[in-house]
């Protein structure tokens, strides 16, 4: 029954009909490619074309818990501080954007992944500061292995 659509020109997708992945006329749960004039057998996963909130709940999640472990490893303590603390920081403000929107309430993904990354930016500060005053203590134990 999915094959049945491609090559047919109706039923055209919503807007001004150009070429693009629409919501597939046949099953709500994917997208198919549109030509600008008919169906083809191009089809997607609808979760790939996903804005909800959940992708940047558990994107925030992600982040979160990287910069937690980043920050007590020895050299990537750093990463934790500027790489992933702020870029969960980043995905739970357009989670809270995306909820507002939405009118419900940001998921405990994202206030877990918030919390991760604070965490893990803090640790990494402390574990950065502590690498750089015993640098030549740290260095000389890494020779001795």
């Amino acid at each position: 029954m999915a094959q049945a659509i491609v090559g047919e020109r109706e039923p055209k997708p919503e807007g001004d009909g150009s070429s693009g992945w629409y919501p597939d006329p046949t099953n709500p749960r994917q997208y198919r490619a549109w030509d600008g004039a008919m169906w083809t057998d191009r089809t997607t996963s609808a979760a790939f074309f996903d804005t909800s909130e959940t992708r940047y709940a558990w994107s925030t999640f992600l982040w979160g818990a990287f910069a937690l472990v980043c920050s007590v490893l020895p050299i990537a303590s750093w990463l934790a501080v500027f790489v992933c603390g702020p870029f969960a920081l980043y995905a739970a403000k357009q989670n809270r954007g995306l909820a507002s929107e939405a009118g419900v309430a940001p998921s405990s993904a994202v206030r877990l992944g918030v919390g991760m990354g604070l965490v893990g930016m803090g640790i990494g500060l402390a574990m950065s500061a502590i690498y750089w005053m015993n640098w030549t203590a740290f260095t000389d134990w890494l020779n001795s292995a």
